[in-house]
């Protein structure tokens, strides 16, 4: 009975923390109990993956705890077959911190023996595992055991196997030796003794060797009815900090350099600093921390009588030198940290900040110092640091010098006090840098001044000027009691832009610099999310290189984060503008409505765009668009029109181009009757229509001149309204139906006509039939080339390709044949599944698609390859090949002979 009770009071409270246990006891409450077939399972999220065990024991004395004597009371543990899954990524492990007033107590059950056998443990964390498989100790108290671990992997460090060592356990005092993971990491010993434990003593002593070093020492606790007397003496050397870094899960390269040496010793109460006794001591070379190099850092620091000193702390890299000193007095208790009286000063001298910047890309460049002070006094801290710079520069931005403060101060709350971060917090901070220049922008001052007062911060000001241009921004924001919130929470902002010259917020040789006189301002506010406020700019007689725009400007309102454009106007020329209106919605579903129109009569006008992104084509016409439509982004639901025309058009060696489009769409479908696309060399038309689960494309035609090289349609499943969504856009069972043919097109003139430099020349015949579905799709297409060359292989003599792919039942077959005079035909064929309707469906191609290809030569004489190398007058031999392609389309494997 009193087995039961105890199975459903472990139970219930396996409930309570999200879990289901199942288990058999067995034993007496008296004196042991053993665990059979334990299963653990969450019921909820939580760190517990699972746990399974075989078999567990317990033997104890009843009587030792019903007195209380818990270091007496256990006598035996021994677990067999066991395994635990923990998930840190699902809900990860906090380290649980005592209460303030709690007092800090040795472990008190230390049992007199010990045996594991096959206990295996796995924590998932990401984006590696930490696994122990298979692990038997015994830790017996009259005779020597052993170690044994078939693998262990720590997350970011390499895995182990095979891992031994011998252990010793009498009276409760664990010896471990020779435990060896590999040469640079190992553990000579580890002597963990709780003989004492009775008398609340315990003392521990190792001697490591880890990461390229060496750490030993020792450590005594003694509880005593207030706190925790502690005794430390480490000592490290020659530790490899990158290599540490890995053990802990910092990223590649995070920390680098090598602690040279490390020295703690001290003593006192774990929670009353003003105990303590000690000395800590650290010497690092080359040492980092992302970006940051340094060649050495050295520091001291001292407790006694009460007091904490930082004798030094100096750290170099090159000519540049950084030095705190300062010192603090030892509170009470460990709680009053960070109100009792203390005083840090620093001063860096950093004349060649390349140095210390090695490993940015770019490094910044030039000098700087600094010069702070913290102090708490009378239970306030307050910070006064300043900085300076010359000629510094990172990348393309540069400044000749640099000047910033910043001063704050703070009531320091209690450690158990729950007020918020930013409470009794007042700052001030200024900057200012001169003569900046980033990229082809310059300015003559940049300064700003930004005021916190508790959870307001104000922005006095932001300057931005530049001769008689300047830019004014002020603002303020009220920081979040949570950092999560920090987008929702209240906020303002205006700004004023006069630049009666614009062209001087430019270098003066800048290719793309924008002269003329521009306004601009604004007010916005933010709550809750929700934006509100206006925004204006015009300009006149605006330059850009060649461009000339008589008149620009543009007025908007927000109101609850809805955007109204209310006019947008850039007139060229009395009869040239480009115009538009819109209303949008910042919030999802982004809902608008809005029109654009232009009408340029020649577009050499905007031909400086062109040339201001690197292309130097010329470019003319007549140009004229309008749009206007309704919708929202979120989920693709829009309906609109739009009319496109272009005559007389000119696109580098493109001339006569001409394009008219006309095209609606709804939620329901698109319709575009007209697509027309001419040149004097080529025409091009078609019309289109997306409409239920079908896209259409029909009265395909393409013309060379007075010739109709190709004519076509094509019908095909596609769901227009699936847009947007997860919907799939080609339905398997959708009909496929599709012809097209193209007789004589010239390669060498496509290419020119489309402003292309042609890489081969030849006449092309191409055929294409193709029915069914997308799952079941029977296709047939032929391509016939004539009298092909390629430029760059000019020597060759004319060829003829010929090729014919083929769809059936999801395979695709293909076969080719490449005839020229001085060979025997060259023949290819291959095959490999092609499931369109899976492609469509996952919107990728699996490159891991299995192929089977051979190309075959029939003995032909090697004289042909005079065609490449003229100067080879004679040139005896016959060449065959035979060449076999499997494998996939990522890794083809060839095999054969030639």
């Amino acid at each position: 009975m009193l087995l039961s009770l105890g199975r459903s009071v472990a139970i219930h409270y396996a409930a309570k923390a999200d879990l289901k246990v199942d288990f058999r006891l067995e034993g007496s409450v008296f004196g042991g109990i053993v665990i059979r077939n334990l299963r653990v399972v969450p019921t909820a999220p939580t760190t517990v993956e699972s746990i399974d065990a075989d078999y567990v024991r317990v033997d104890y004395t009843l009587l030792d705890l019903l007195r209380r004597r818990l270091s007496d009371a256990v006598k035996n543990v021994e677990v067999r077959s066991a395994r635990v899954v923990l998930n840190t990524d699902k809900t990860p492990v906090k380290p649980k911190l005592p209460k303030p007033d709690e007092r800090i107590i040795l472990p008190a059950i230390f049992p007199e023996q010990v045996r594991l056998s096959d206990v295996n443990l796995t924590i998932r964390t990401s984006p590696h595992d930490f696994v122990m498989e298979h692990l038997y100790v015994d830790l017996l108290p009259h005779a020597p055991g052993e170690l044994r671990v078939a693998q262990l992997r720590i997350p970011n460090a390499q895995s182990w196997k095979g891992i031994t060592a011998q252990t010793s356990y009498t009276n409760k005092n664990l010896v471990l030796r020779g435990l060896v993971l590999d040469p640079l990491n190992q553990i000579r010993l580890l002597d963990i003794d709780a003989s004492r434990i009775r008398t609340k003593q315990l003392e521990a002593a190792f001697d490591l060797a880890l990461a390229e070093g060496t750490v030993a020492g020792s450590i005594g606790l003694t509880e005593t009815p207030t706190s925790l007397d502690t005794k430390v003496r480490i000592i490290g050397q020659n530790i490899s900090v990158s290599r540490l870094a890995d053990y802990i899960g910092k990223p590649a390269g995070a920390l680098t350099g090598r602690i040279e040496r490390i020295a703690i010793e001290g003593r006192g109460a774990i929670d009353m600093p003003r105990s303590w006794v000690g000395e800590v001591s650290a010497s690092l070379t080359e040492a980092g921390e992302g970006n940051i190099a340094l060649d050495s850092c050295v520091m001291k620091i001292t407790a006694r009588d009460g007091r904490a000193n930082l004798e030094g702390a100096d750290l170099t890299s090159g000519s540049n030198k950084i030095h705190l000193q300062g010192s603090a007095a030892l509170p009470e208790h460990i709680r009053e940290f960070g109100r009792s009286p203390a005083l840090l000063d620093m001063t860096a001298e950093l004349p060649d900040l390349a140095a210390i910047t090695a490993k940015f890309t770019p490094p910044v460049t030039g000098a700087a110092s600094l010069k702070g002070r913290l102090e708490i006094s009378q239970g306030t801290l307050r910070a006064d640091v300043g900085v300076t710079g010359s000629r510094i520069s990172y990348g393309a931005t540069r400044f000749e010098t640099m000047d910033g403060s910043v001063r704050l101060s703070k009531l320091m709350p209690p450690a158990n006090s729950t007020k918020v971060y930013y409470g009794d917090l007042q700052s001030e901070t200024h900057f200012e840098i001169t003569n900046v220049q980033s990229g082809d922008y310059v300015a003559d001052r940049i300064a700003g001044d930004l005021a916190g007062a508790n959870e307001r911060v104000t922005l006095n000001g932001l300057t931005v000027e530049r001769n008689r241009n300047r830019l004014l921004v002020h603002g303020v924001y009220r920081l979040p009691e949570n950092l999560h919130d920090a987008e929702n929470q209240p906020a303002q902002t205006d700004f004023v832009l006069q630049a009666p010259q614009a062209a001087e917020f430019f270098l003066a040789d800048s290719p793309n610099k924008v002269s003329g006189p521009l306004e601009a301002s604004g007010q916005l506010s933010f709550a809750r999310g929700m934006a509100d406020g206006q925004m204006s700019f015009s300009g006149t007689n605006l330059a850009f290189r060649t461009l000339l725009i008589p008149q620009v400007s543009a007025q908007c309102s927000i109101a609850r984060s809805v955007v109204y454009l209310n006019d947008f106007t850039a007139k060229l020329n009395q009869r040239d503008f480009v115009a538009g209106s819109a209303v949008f919605d910042l919030q999802s579903p982004h809902r608008y409505h809005g029109k654009v129109s232009a009408n340029i009569t020649d577009l050499a006008t905007v031909q400086p765009l062109l040339k201001a992104i690197g292309n130097d084509n010329a470019l003319g016409g007549a140009f004229a668009l309008d749009w206007q439509g309704t919708g929202n982004l979120a989920d693709f639901k829009n309906s609109g029109g739009l009319r496109l025309k272009l005559e007389r058009g000119r696109y580098g060696d493109l001339r006569a181009l001409q394009a008219n489009v006309e095209a609606s769409y709804s939620p329901d479908g698109l319709d575009v009757p007209i697509v027309f696309l001419a040149s004097d060399k080529m025409d091009f038309q078609a019309s289109i229509q997306a409409k239920d689960s079908t896209l259409e494309i029909s009265k395909i035609q393409i013309d060379q001149g007075k010739a109709k090289y190709g004519v076509g349609n094509l019908s095909m499943p596609f769901v227009w309204r699936n847009l947007g969504t997860d919907r799939p856009l080609f339905p398997a069972e959708g009909k496929v139906a599709g012809t097209f043919q193209s007789e004589n097109l010239d390669l060498k003139r496509l290419s020119e006509d489309f402003g292309a430099k042609p890489i081969a020349s030849g006449l092309v015949n191409v055929k294409l039939d193709a029915q069914g579905t997308l799952e079941n799709l029977r296709a047939r297409a032929d391509l016939q080339v004539r009298d092909l060359r390629f430029e760059q292989s000019k020597n060759l003599e004319p060829a003829t390709f010929d090729l014919t792919l083929q769809t059936q039942e999801n395979r695709l077959a293909l076969s080719g044949t490449l005839k020229q005079a001085k060979i025997q035909p060259l023949q290819f064929e291959a095959s490999m599944p092609l499931n369109l309707a899976r492609i469509a469906r996952e919107r990728k191609f699996d490159e891991q698609t299995l192929i089977a290809a051979k190309l075959q030569l029939p003995r032909s004489s090697v004289n042909f390859l005079r065609q490449f190398a003229p100067p080879i007058q004679e040139l005896d031999g016959d060449l065959a090949l035979d060449v076999k392609i499997d494998g996939t389309i990522a890794r083809p494997v060839l095999s054969g002979a030639g």
